[in-house]
Parts: structure tokens; sequence; C-alpha cells
């Protein structure tokens, strides 16, 4: 909810008029910065608060609070500002255990705290995952290629499994991981891009790989 709250100093004349009272309120797509849509109800109060009970969109508004005096309508007084309003993004969200070992097998990344905290927004998450060495860099390329599979890139070398860093193949909030399949005593990033189809955030998980432990008997 947006609530709008006009603070009212009357004068001397104006507090023994008959005034008349109103919002004026419009909004501009951020694309074109144009004001052009008229929000509905705004007219229909002269209470010097009011409350947009309807979905905010990602906009600007031009917001006036003014006097007229009948019969003439004559304005006596007014007042105006800008607002912008930006919806938050998706909180994306990894857990996991920071250490495996070679010979554990698969561990489990869990992205499903992930969250959009926009409430109105029907659109479902999705999710989006990548895995790189800590020294290495992304592709400055989109989409960047698959490389939990060979995806016939064979030759190239360094990543989470030996095909260059890149994106995984799971679409999943939850990432199952062979740790088996991976190089020892290599530190590894994997990031987790959530959306909601307009914006998105990431959050960042780190693994290290040991070697598998030797026992002497």
């Amino acid at each position: 909810m947006m609530v709008l709250n006009a603070q009212v100093n009357h004068s001397a004349c104006s507090s023994l008029a008959s005034l008349e009272s109103y919002w004026h309120i419009t909004r501009a797509t951020l694309k074109s910065g144009i004001f052009r849509t008229f929000m509905s109800g705004a007219l229909e109060t002269s209470q010097p608060v009011w409350s947009m009970r309807q979905q905010v969109l990602d906009s600007y508004y031009y917001v006036s609070y003014i006097f007229r005096i009948p019969p003439e309508l004559k304005v006596i007084g007014y007042d105006y500002g800008y607002i912008l309003v930006l919806q938050p993004p998706p909180i994306a969200n990894v857990s996991g255990v920071s250490i495996a070992a070679q010979g554990d097998g698969n561990i489990t990344l869990n992205g499903s705290l992930s969250y959009d905290p926009n409430a109105d927004n029907v659109s479902p998450l999705t999710f989006t995952w990548f895995c790189r060495r800590s020294y290495e860099a992304f592709p400055q390329i989109d989409p960047l290629p698959i490389v939990d599979v060979p995806n016939g890139n064979a030759s190239a070398s360094g990543g989470c499994f030996g095909f260059g860093p890149g994106r995984l193949s799971s679409i999943e909030s939850v990432l199952i991981v062979n740790v088996d399949q991976m190089e020892a005593g290599q530190r590894y990033v994997f990031q987790l891009v959530v959306s909601n189809g307009e914006k998105s955030s990431k959050a960042i998980h780190w693994l290290t790989v040991k070697r598998k432990a030797f026992f002497i008997r």
C-alpha cells in the first residue's frame, strides 16, 4: 500500500471558506517518462490522506493535492511532488556444505529458500545455476554454454567438470553435485540466479573439494 499524506495549514480566510479539495495522481512508464495514466480513486476523496490499495507498478508518479473555492473552482492552494516506485527483486539464497571430499558422492546445494518479496507477483521463480573455479571468470557471452555435460566441447578444461566455466543444466531450486567428478584440491564457485521474469538477483556459494583420505593399517 502506498499512503500519501498532505499537511494542510489554513489561513484565516480559507478556514472559513467552503473549499473543495482533491488528489491528482498520474503515472508514467519508466521507459518513456511521459505521464499519461490517471490513477482512479484520487478525485473521489477530499481527505488529506489517500491510500492506493491497488498494485503499485514500477513507475514515476506525479502527485498533487489541490484546493479550489466554489463556485468558480478557482485554485487557491496546492502542492505537488514526484515519487519513483521500484519493486524489489527476488531474494536468492543458497545453502549447503562448503567442504567435501572425493568419495563423498553427491552433495546438495539448496536454493529453495529463495523468494520473491513482491507478494502481488504471480509469476513463478526460475532458477539458473553456474559454476567456475575460484581463479576463473565466466565467458562474456550470452547465453553461457552448459558445462556439466560434454555438450560437444570435450576439449575444454577447467570449470567444475572439466568443460570450462559456465551454466549448469539444472533448472531446479535444488542442485545435486557429484563431487567425485570434480578435481580435488580446487575451490569452486557456484552461482544461483533467481528471476521472476522481470528482475533477478544472484547468490554465491563456495565449495572446496579435498582429496580422498587414505588410511594406513
